[in-house]
Order: structure tokens, then sequence, then C-alpha cells
């Protein structure tokens, strides 16, 4: 079974949340957004990393279990997928 609220709620609070966030402070503070939008594409790297390393970590288990087989499979699809 899926868990459709927590599904929404973790969509709010990734996705939705930090855009309002977003929009709301360029509104309120658009010279505080202006001097730290030089450091937002590291901080958006990093917290990319650390969504999918916490992803990952769920369900490291499966992931070694499947071996080289999904290991491949990832590979080619990063590499010729685009």
């Amino acid at each position: 079974p899926v868990d459709a609220m927590g599904i929404v709620i973790s969509t709010i609070q990734v996705v939705l949340a930090p855009i309002f966030l977003g929009v709301g402070l360029n509104t309120v503070a658009p010279k505080l957004c202006k001097a730290v939008s030089p450091f937002t594409p590291l901080i958006g790297v990093i917290a990319t990393v650390l969504l999918v390393g916490a992803s990952v970590a769920k369900c490291a288990a499966p992931i070694l279990g499947a071996g080289l087989p999904l290991q491949l499979a990832c590979l080619a699809l990063h590499l010729f997928g685009g």
C-alpha cells in the first residue's frame, strides 16, 4: 500500500515549502536575496546530495543485494539515457 498522505506531506516539505519561502523572501527582502544569490547553487547541490543520500540510505540493503545487474543498469541509464 502507498502512503498517499505521506507523499503529499513530503512533496509539500521538499518542493512547495522552499518555493513559497523563496518567493516570500524575494518579495519581503530583495536585497538580502540578491546578496545570497551567488551561494544558492552550492546550497542547492548540498541539499540535493543530502536528500538523495537519505533516500538511498533507507534502501541500501536491497540496492546492495541486487548486485552488479542493478549497478550496470544504473550506469547505462546515466551514460546513454541522459
